[in-house]
């Protein structure tokens, strides 16, 4: 019976004899030798049989592939999505977190603190340290004994200006500080001339020397090998580069790469306005150390802490006071791992693209339940061919291989695609990140550990999608399969379809509720109150050390002609120097003291700033009692402050402000200042952070460091005003030079890229999501239809109407719209919650937020359920 069934099954086209010839072949796993044949290939090792089965199974899997170029479409466009969105996320979050710095022996290298705060303090840390004083590199550097060396990089870039040997023009150009020993440290060598060496680190301001970043020297010089010798100024001095760095090497810090390295002992030179460096509690360096081979971390952390209260101890004198060697027993020293190096954009970015990850894998999975469920249905469509193959003695495990095979050459196509696809989406997610004006410097080409990531992710994907599909497809039984009838759909009607639609409708709605709740979250921040109106104001950036002004009367003098010039051109309304404009950073200090005011109150963190008098009119941050500053309040005068609501109400409870004193620190400049006004509270460094007291200098009592920020209240068309704005510069100081223009706008959107491009791409996906389980659905059912095609034309025969039909098969559809819906509620609510730091003014569990999704995905499954169901009541009895 058997054999007349797979006779039928064969029929007598030549056609199919000869594919089930080759069928057979593949299955049975080896060709029978003839007597003529060498006895080599008669008995061929057990390897070599391995090898040509799998031969045969590929050649077979790609006839079989090609026969059906539009499953194999589908599905391969299907997992090329899911398998290059994990592999572009993957090749960001390897560069950003992963990869290790391009230096030797990487693992070696600490960072003492977390390196993270950028800037300068003058308080004894009593936490743990996080920056240092030269003073205190240079001692530790001598005395401890558990590091082969350490270098000092400072914890900021200084962006400056520079003429370059052969430019007539001044360019903009970012340089890091850093010691003598920052390059042998690090174990960089140079590609061209030399790096900077301990000799040139020793005397303040003696060696006017500058190691150039390799893109820095393709861009300008065209990779001349001539470039050692040339010189570039930088205000007043001369410098000479002596060296090339290697084309992959960016700095110790990740997101951001400088142009210029150049000595610390050149500090003055290149801030005139900080010249600081050799106080012993002026701190503002990040240290980097390479542990000694045989030393452990413990004892490294042991001997560092030890020393580092040693000598902060020494800077006390011989009578510390009490508070004093408090906060030095208190303070800590924690020793980071340095391998993949330092970087404020990770600590921005590593979260959203952690979740961005797990958004991603979600995709995946759904892919893979698509890709199951077409496997189900060819698999169906296939049963006569595999019991024949069967009946003929195929063993089971063989035809699971064979059926693998195909799986894994659809996955393997999906995956070269998927890179194809990763390489682009990389790139567009760095232009994401990047702010407009501040390209991200991270190279996200595929190396071995993003390729490795690959093939993994492409074998746990052929593992998903194939495994189920082929063991179900090879346990059915012989002699029902081999009849010609409706088995198929019998097949498929079975549970695991079915789960796999349920499956893709839950994380669906994870993806979607995830979403809806980020999307909601960028609208709760993009509305918070900032305090002032960041419509028409145009933020620019002058160099004022570049023109060599220092922090003195001349440059006041100067500040003031640009504020009058500038603020008499046609269209601007008010213009101002401001140390800090809503940029991420700025001066905060705890130690502002009220004289007469109550004792906790006065260890308070509070914002400074120093600005012109018109800052207030171009922020439009409205004056509430009091005023603001005027040309009576100089040099010579008394020294005055404009505070915000919250400060008047901490540090001044129990009476009005207005001409009542305070001091900041221990500086001289900055005690005994009059408050002459009270302004409404405004955010100052960033859209999240909490209400804080506030307080605002006029530039011209403090002469103290460079101030370049500059804004401008403007009607009328930016551009022209930008061409009138420079030209009225250049009137003033023709080598002042302007750049960075932006508009206030463009700062405040900074501070929402993070969520942003969470909410962008989750909502991308999700779309997407909800798109493969619509097919997936569509899938299912159409299926399903076609298998009950002589059943629902029976039913319509008795009597059946068409709205019947229709809701036998929506019912269907709903049934499983609905348990998936449910399930996804219950998934979104445990993995939601994960989330919650990275939410702003809305819960995990918004009822809003995941009843919209429940919504939307029944109404997706609806209408791919109803047009299969449309098709079934058109059936003709």
């Amino acid at each position: 019976l058997i054999g007349e069934q797979a006779l039928q099954a064969a029929g007598n086209h030549p056609d199919h004899w000869r594919e089930l010839g080759e069928g057979l072949r593949s299955a049975l796993g080896e060709r029978l030798p003839t007597e003529s044949e060498p006895q080599s290939t008669r008995r061929p090792n057990a390897f070599g049989v391995l090898f040509e089965n799998l031969l045969h199974d590929l050649r077979y899997a790609a006839r079989q592939l090609c026969k059906n170029p539009g499953f194999t479409i589908v599905a391969v466009l299907m997992l090329s999505m899911g398998i290059g969105a994990n592999t572009a996320i993957f090749s960001v979050l390897n560069a950003l977190l992963i990869r290790n710095l391009p230096v030797n022996h990487p693992d070696q290298l600490v960072f003492l603190g977390k390196a993270q705060a950028e800037g300068s303090t003058n308080f004894l840390p009593n936490a743990s340290a996080q920056v240092f004083s030269y003073p205190f590199f240079r001692e530790f550097r001598l005395k401890q004994h558990v590091f082969s060396e350490v270098a000092a990089i400072q914890s900021f870039l200084v962006t400056t200006h520079g003429r370059v040997a052969g430019h007539a023009d001044p360019e903009k150009i970012q340089v890091e500080l850093v010691s003598g020993t920052y390059f042998s440290t690090l174990g960089v060598n140079a590609v061209l001339g030399r790096m900077i060496s301990g000799a040139d680190d020793q005397t303040p301001g003696a060696h006017p020397v500058a190691v150039v970043r390799y893109s820095w020297w393709k861009d300008r010089f065209t990779e001349d090998s001539a470039i050692t010798g040339k010189t570039i100024v930088i205000g007043r001095t001369t410098y000479t580069i002596i060296g090339v760095a290697p084309s992959d090497f960016f700095g110790v810090t990740v997101g951001r790469s400088p142009d210029f390295w150049i000595p610390l002992s050149m500090q003055k030179k290149i801030s005139p306005g900080d010249n600081r460096l050799n106080e012993q509690l002026h701190q503002t360096l990040h240290l980097l150390a390479r542990v000694k081979l045989g030393v452990s971390r413990q004892q490294a952390q042991a001997n560092t802490e030890l020393l580092f209260r040693q000598i902060l101890r020494s800077y006390l004198g011989p009578r510390p006071s009490l508070d004093s060697l408090t906060s030095i027993e208190r303070a800590t020293i924690d020793l980071t791992p340095a391998a993949t190096g330092r970087s404020n954009f990770r600590s921005e970015f590593s979260e959203p693209l952690k979740i961005l990850m797990v958004v991603v894998v979600l995709v995946l999975l759904i892919a893979c339940a698509n890709v199951a469920n077409l496997l189900l249905v060819r698999a169906a469509a296939r049963q006569q061919e595999i019991a024949v193959r069967m009946s003929l003695g195929a063993e089971r495990m063989r035809l699971i291989r064979q059926l693998l095979a195909e799986s894994g050459l659809l996955g393997f196509l999906g995956a070269a695609i998927g890179l194809v696809i990763a390489w682009s989406a990389s790139q567009l997610l760095l232009v994401m990140v990047s702010r407009e004006y501040e390209p991200v410097p991270i190279r996200v080409a595929p190396d071995l550990g993003v390729l490795a990531f690959t093939l993994a992710v492409t074998i746990i994907t052929v593992f998903l999608f194939g495994t189920a599909p082929a063991i179900r497809a090879t346990g059915l039984a012989l002699v029902p399969a081999l009849r010609a009838s409706s088995a198929g759909y019998t097949a498929l009607r079975h549970g695991l379809a079915r789960w796999l639609v349920v499956g893709q409708v839950a994380l669906s709605l994870v993806l979607v509720a995830g979403a809806g709740l980020f999307l909601q979250s960028l609208v709760n921040l993009t509305n918070v109150d900032i305090g002032f109106d960041k419509q028409n104001v145009l933020r620019m950036q002058l160099d004022p050390g570049a023109a060599n002004y220092q922090g003195d009367a001349r440059l006041n003098a100067m500040m003031v002609r640009t504020e009058d010039r500038v603020g008499s051109i046609p269209g601007i309304q008010a213009a101002s120097f401001a140390l800090s404009v809503f940029d991420g950073g700025g001066w905060s200090q705890d130690g502002v003291a009220v004289r007469g005011g109550l004792g906790p109150e006065k260890n308070l963190r509070v914002s400074l700033n120093i600005v012109g008098p018109r800052y207030f009119d171009v922020m439009k941050m409205p004056i509430v009692l009091g005023r603001t500053f005027s040309a009576h309040d100089k040099q010579a005068s008394r020294k005055v402050a404009v505070i915000n609501e919250t400060m008047a109400r901490t540090h001044f409870a129990g009476g009005l402000p207005l001409g009542r004193t305070f001091g900041v620190g221990d500086e001289a400049a900055l005690q005994g200042i009059e408050v002459v006004g009270v302004v409404k509270d405004a955010k100052y460094m960033e859209l999240e952070e909490p209400q804080m007291p506030a307080a605002f200098f006029p530039h011209s009592q403090h002469h103290e460091g460079i101030h370049r920020n500059f804004v401008v209240r403007y009607s009328g068309d930016p551009s022209l005003m930008i061409s009138a704005i420079r030209r009225a510069i250049r009137e003033i100081d023709p080598n002042l030079p302007v750049s960075d223009i932006r508009t206030l706008t463009q700062l405040v959107e900074v501070f929402t890229l993070n969520r942003r491009v969470v909410a962008q791409l989750s909502a991308a996906f999700g779309i997407l999501a909800a798109l493969l389980a619509c097919i997936g659905i569509y899938g299912v059912m159409s299926y399903g239809v076609t298998r009950r095609t002589n059943e629902f034309g029976l039913r319509m025969a008795l009597g059946a109407q068409s709205r019947d039909v229709l809701w036998i098969v929506l019912r269907e559809t709903l049934w499983l719209a609905a348990v998936g819906a449910g399930i996804g509620v219950m998934l979104a609510l445990a993995v939601n919650r994960l989330v919650q730091s990275f939410l702003f003014g809305v819960k995990s569990d918004s009822p809003f937020v995941l009843g919209l999704s429940m919504v939307a995905l029944i109404a997706v499954a609806i209408f791919a359920g109803y047009l299969p169901a449309r098709r079934a009541t058109q059936i003709d009895p």
